[in-house]
């Protein structure tokens, strides 16, 4: 494994699964342009959420972005059909990554032509579109596919973007479906005809994404895994950007981060990752939609599908209206220890949810990998409920819905 810094992770669990936005709409009405235009709007607000970080390395602000993708978004939505149910989805999922040595893993076949798009992809739907992308070094292919969707009676487009150079990569996977009460022939009818738009969709992202890896540096900047999600946090509930100890946090960073002994030539590997969910209003007052809650029992810190699972840290906390616990559990898999500290917050129509991810790998030796991980658990810890007690300000100073 090489070190590496990842300065944008968002994912959703398949494409297929279109875990963005999503619209559906039954028998047309007087209201149905109102509703749908309220979800074109939010569907461009989770999209501008979810690509904060990209937004910030290549300065675009909101407005600029919704200014860029608001046409777009809007034309690739299709006309619903004269009568009868029918459904459209949109989603996405992107990586990007930068390394101090070239590595191997993550890396794809950049696809020449369009037979090789399937190659690169095989088991995908029926190759519709091939592009080579080159751009300042990088080389690399957006393919798109278009064919039935898993659901019955559903057509799907996607496109998948890979972009590579001597120290960096990204991948996009972009999916829009179209599903119609009257099946498959209806459903592709329809989403034929919004194919250029939601291609231009998946171009302007992709060029986003392609803008943000040319302009990244090696190991993203000093805490820029904590930073940049504080950052859009605030942005999206349009709060001033957090004034940070940036000598507190560059001490955290310190003491958390792993150090190579001098001479010593094995690979070592190190990840920071940092997210942020939050609702608020009646939307904080709803169950979590993900079914986490409140915990008093740090057994119920372990996840039910990975008994190798230990519980390295657990607190409750009540704190000006709001109540919360940290979880933090730590696993060793193959060569690669990880520690997860999650932090849930709720209270007074707010919530919050935040996930330290950190993980820490010698390759191929994983007694070393554990013992270096252990050496810097409390460290971890620490940066973790620091980064979460910044998040929880923020949360705090915006008003409730």
């Amino acid at each position: 494994m090489s070190r590496r810094s990842r300065l944008f992770i968002a994912s959703i669990a398949a494409v297929a699964a279109l875990a963005g936005s999503a619209m559906a709409q039954s028998t047309t009405s007087e209201s149905d342009g109102v509703a749908e235009d309220d979800d074109i709007t939010a569907m461009l607000r989770e999209f501008r959420d979810k690509l904060g970080p990209i937004l910030e390395v290549a300065r675009i602000s909101p407005d600029d972005f919704d200014r860029r993708l608001g046409p777009l978004v809007r034309a690739a939505v299709p006309t619903p059909p004269a009568t009868g149910d029918w459904g459209f989805s949109i989603g996405f999922d992107f990586d990007s990554s930068v390394y101090d040595d070239p590595p191997e893993e993550g890396r794809l076949t950049v696809a020449t032509d369009a037979a090789a798009c399937a190659s690169v992809y095989p088991g995908s739907r029926p190759v519709f579109r091939h592009r080579a992308v080159i751009r300042d070094g990088l080389a690399g292919h957006m393919c798109s596919f278009f064919g039935p969707s898993e659901t019955e009676g559903g057509a799907m487009l996607s496109t998948a973007l890979y972009v590579e150079g001597p120290d960096r990569h990204a991948t996009l996977r972009i999916a829009a479906a179209g599903t119609v009460d009257g099946g498959a022939g209806p459903a592709e009818q329809m989403m034929r005809a919004v194919i250029d738009p939601n291609l231009a969709v998946a171009d302007a992202l992709g060029e986003l994404i392609v803008d943000a890896l040319v302009s990244q540096t090696k190991g993203g900047g000093r805490g820029e895994a904590v930073r940049t999600p504080l950052t859009t946090m605030a942005s999206s509930l349009g709060a001033p950007p957090p004034v940070l100890d940036e000598a507190e946090l560059g001490r955290l960073m310190d003491a958390a981060a792993p150090r190579r002994p001098e001479g010593d030539d094995r690979t070592w590997g190190s990840v920071m990752d940092f997210k942020i969910d939050f609702a608020l209003g009646d939307a904080a007052r709803r169950p979590d939609a993900d079914g986490h809650r409140l915990l008093d029992d740090a057994r119920a810190c372990l996840p039910q599908d990975r008994p190798a699972t230990e519980i390295a840290h657990f607190r409750r906390w009540i704190r000006d209206g709001l109540s919360g616990h940290v979880c933090g559990v730590t696993t060793l898999e193959n060569d690669v220890w990880m520690l997860a500290v999650t932090t849930f917050t709720e209270g007074d129509g707010r919530r919050l949810r935040t996930t330290y991810i950190g993980s820490l790998a010698i390759d191929g030796e994983p007694e070393a990998s554990a013992a270096l991980g252990r050496a810097r658990l409390e460290a971890q810890v620490a940066l973790a409920e620091w980064a979460s007690a910044r998040a929880v300000d923020i949360l705090r100073a915006a008003p409730a819905k």
